[in-house]
């Protein structure tokens, strides 16, 4: 089992090579500490025979000093080579946990809206630490075992061939047992690994949503359902300590057998005469060495076995195709504003429902484009296409004739920026949130600027600390429509040449909303604004407004004009001013 998924480390090949001269080094002084160990237990025999032979202190005192300083150096390859290795595996652990980021930030948004956050989490950071301790220790006591086993077995078959079969018959049933149990710990590992992502969910929605629970007042539904999946991860976890309660003292007790091997078998080898005392000294040191060595593999096969669990849930993530491997156009990012195309447009959910129906359009440079119509006419879709978010199902998208699936997503979002429905801010400065693509050195006049015109500056001014002011998790610190307007700042913080914002001043006061109206009027000839709102207040500032109805594009036209033609349109507007007046 565990060799069919050594597959799995293929996506850690770049890592081991990069470190290739680090692992011979730590490899050597781990052989050559291994091979002192050898000259240890020989010393104490020599010692122990000076003292039955002499009665020469000086001497015993000499070979003494000598088994000390042996085994001290013996402990400093130690020290070196665990130093080299450990430390490896936590270089990787850091590059892979980088790469692992990197392609994260690549994936398609397709594929986050079938993951759970707290399973992502989870194997990124518990995984992750699991695939660690393979690497280290995992990796390390292999050889070390393997070269000790190598090292001591002739010598104790030397010292005493009948006492090693004897002792060898234990060794081969408890590789055995080994080979057969750790493939049994798989199942409970990966369980283990499943049910902890779902903890981890479990409470990141309880975090990020405890206003509704609260609202709502089901804490105690909620408790229970997080004791729920806690009681399946208590059951999951006591079985696998059952599992190694059974394990680890039937190992124990087979290794407890060589010491009743050893007074049986080797006490008549001494009455014999084949052995002396001394030897069986060096026999008895050799095989409590070894009796670790080959005990260490168990826990080694559990930690690669838990390593390759984990390593193939990371993987999962390498082999999700990156959203931008085959977007390879340019276009100039000056702020000068692009033209936009769109031909025959359309799109369908996986359920073939028709979310777009076939939509043709162009915009020019500098034209102020909004978007209306019912909950669910489109309008988000069509803004997630026009960011490159979700791909179409049939039709283009062109920005200055260039088709946007073939534009290079570093180039793409230097020429469009947008503001979401749901704005998400950062949980560091207000100034670093509105020029978050340059934090490490934001410009602050621009910042103040890009402020000022989403009239949030004077309430910006107001907190302690300015634009240092520190947000809460999310932006907790600020209201809905603060937040709205410091993530409208951001986008005209950034020289884009497209600025589109999807329903971003539904949270803003109507004086508010005026100020930012009259200052996006002044962007027609920096940028090509498209706007998504069902307030007729903003729609009256766009040059035209596309009326979206069941995914069709059923009216297009000014303010003015589609009043004229009395139709979805002018309805929606009659109400609201009915609404406003009423008011």
């Amino acid at each position: 089992m565990i060799l069919a998924r050594l597959k799995n480390f293929k996506v850690l090949t770049p890592y081991f090579k990069k470190y290739i001269p680090h692992y011979v080094i730590g490899f050597a002084f781990l052989i050559v500490h291994n091979y002192g160990y050898v000259k240890f237990p020989e010393y104490m025999k020599l010692t122990l025979e000076e003292v039955s032979a002499t009665n020469n202190p000086l001497l015993v005192r000499n070979l003494l000093l000598i088994t000390t300083a042996y085994l001290a150096i013996t402990c400093l390859f130690m020290y070196i080579s665990r130093w080299t290795l450990i430390g490896l595996s936590r270089k990787i652990e850091h590059h892979f946990r980088q790469d692992l980021y990197h392609k994260l930030l690549h994936l398609s948004t397709e594929f986050y809206k079938n993951e759970q956050v707290g399973d992502l989490v989870s194997r990124i950071t518990n995984d992750l630490n699991d695939v660690r301790t393979m690497l280290g220790p995992g990796i390390m006591y292999i050889p070390n075992s393997l070269s000790r086993i190598a090292f001591f077995i002739p010598v104790m078959i030397t010292l005493s061939p009948i006492l090693m079969g004897a002792i060898m018959g234990l060794i081969v049933v408890l590789v055995v047992l080994i080979l057969f149990i750790m493939p049994m710990l798989r199942p409970l590992y990966k369980k283990i690994q499943t049910i902890r992502a779902s903890i981890n969910n479990e409470a990141w929605q309880f975090i990020f949503g405890i206003s509704t629970i609260k609202l709502n007042t089901i804490e105690t539904i909620k408790s229970n359902h997080f004791n729920k999946i806690s009681h399946r991860y208590l059951k999951a976890n006591v079985r696998l300590a059952v599992f190694e309660g059974f394990t680890w003292p039937l190992f124990l007790f087979i290794f407890s057998m060589s010491a009743i091997i050893i007074l049986a078998i080797g006490g008549r080898e001494v009455i014999a005469g084949r052995l002396n005392l001394a030897e069986l000294l060096q026999f008895n040191i050799m095989l409590s060495i070894l009796t670790f060595s080959v005990f260490s593999l168990g826990w080694v096969m559990s930690l690669i076995t838990q390593g390759l669990s984990a390593l193939e849930r990371i993987n999962n993530f390498f082999l999700q195709p990156s959203a931008d491997t085959k977007k390879i156009a340019t276009l100039p990012t000056s702020g000068k504003p692009k033209s936009i195309t769109l031909k025959n447009l359309s799109l369908k959910d996986p359920h073939q429902r028709i979310i777009l129906d076939n939509i043709s359009l162009s915009i020019k440079p500098g034209e102020i484009i909004a978007l209306t119509g019912k909950t669910g006419s489109g309008k988000t879709s069509l803004i997630e296409l026009l960011l490159s978010i979700i791909p179409p199902s049939s039709g283009q998208i062109l920005i200055d004739q260039t088709d946007l699936a073939t534009i290079k997503p570093e180039i793409l979002y230097q020429i469009i920026t947008a503001v979401p429905q749901e704005t998400f801010l950062f949980s560091t400065t207000i100034k670093n949130n509105i020029a978050f693509e340059e934090e490490h050195n934001p410009n602050l006049p621009r910042v103040i600027t890009a402020a000022k015109l989403s009239a949030i500056h004077k309430e910006i001014t107001a907190f302690p600390n300015q634009y240092n002011q520190i947000l809460g998790e999310r932006g907790i610190t600020l209201s809905g429509g603060q937040k709205q307007r410091t993530a409208i700042s951001r986008s005209l913080y950034k020289k884009a040449s497209i600025l589109i914002l999807d329903d971003a001043l539904s949270s803003v006061d109507s004086q508010t909303e005026k100020n930012i109206i009259d200052n996006l009027k002044k962007f027609k000839s920096l940028k090509t604004i498209i706007l998504s709102s069902h307030k007729i207040s903003l729609l009256r500032i766009a040059d035209r407004i596309l009326y979206l109805d069941q995914g069709r594009l059923s009216e297009q036209g000014s303010h003015s004009e589609l009043m004229l033609l009395n139709r979805q349109y002018a309805k929606m507007a009659r109400l609201q001013e009915l609404k406003a007046a009423i008011e």
